[in-house]
């Protein structure tokens, strides 16, 4: 489980600057035995977006919009890779942070017709190198949506639909090939948002359709996630 607190800054029309901080909960058990259970916080994230495509319209046009935004930045290596319970250190995929520093890329895709619209982001993380000579794979995913805006009074609600995958290469130790590690899952995805004035609250259920994974990766069945947000300055 994981909690991120999220901020999102506009320097111009174009440019915003995207930070978060994770506070995790990691969690493991075998036979009602538990292994792990570690709350912290974990590697928070820098990253900067430009829109390098838009579209623009009046409010109550029914005219096609188009947005391209592409993003980079980097991980920094501030929540703990050393934390021990019951006498022993964690293994790194339970460790709250990950030690490196990992670059990461972003690419979304927004379109508007009417009340309907259609949404695609893609997001990639290189990952560093421990000293120990540790490195996880370097990962991806892509999430595309349908979604509907329907104003009930003052509310905007926008229900979705879609699909959500991720990819995550084999993890490598002295640059040997950790068997087992790594893997793909295919998602469905369903959501919903809601807006009223400056407040948003978001709600989505992701249920695991397919997934290929090595022997030693947690199987995955299904994640809710829900989101509260506040617009400072609305535009």
């Amino acid at each position: 489980a994981a909690l991120d607190v999220r901020g999102q800054y506009w320097l111009g029309k174009r440019l915003s600057l995207f930070a978060s901080i994770p506070l995790v909960n990691n969690y493991s058990s075998a036979d009602h035995v538990t292994q792990a259970d570690i709350y912290a916080m974990g590697d928070p994230q820098l990253m900067a977006r430009y829109v390098v495509y838009n579209t623009r319209y009046s409010l109550d046009t029914t005219g096609t919009r188009h947005r391209i935004t592409l993003g980079g930045g980097v991980k920094l290596p501030l929540g703990q890779h050393h934390a021990e319970q019951f006498g022993e250190e964690l293994p790194p995929d339970l460790q709250p942070g990950t030690g490196t520093w990992d670059g990461l890329l972003s690419a979304e895709y927004l379109m508007r017709s009417g009340q309907w619209g259609l949404s695609v982001g893609m997001f990639g993380r290189y990952n560093g190198t421990l000293p120990s000579g540790f490195r996880f794979g370097h990962s991806g995913s892509i999430q595309s949506e349908i979604f509907r805006t329907v104003k009930i009074g003052a509310v905007q609600w926008l229900p979705s639909i879609g699909g959500y995958a991720e990819y995550a290469a084999k993890d490598q130790l002295d640059n040997t090939v950790q068997e087992g590690t790594g893997g793909s899952v295919l998602f469905s995805h369903m959501g919903s948002r809601l807006w009223w004035r400056s407040y948003g609250f978001n709600i989505a259920w992701q249920h695991a359709m397919a997934q290929d994974l090595g022997d030693s990766m947690i199987p995955n069945r299904e994640r809710f996630i829900v989101g509260i947000s506040y617009n400072i300055n609305k535009n």
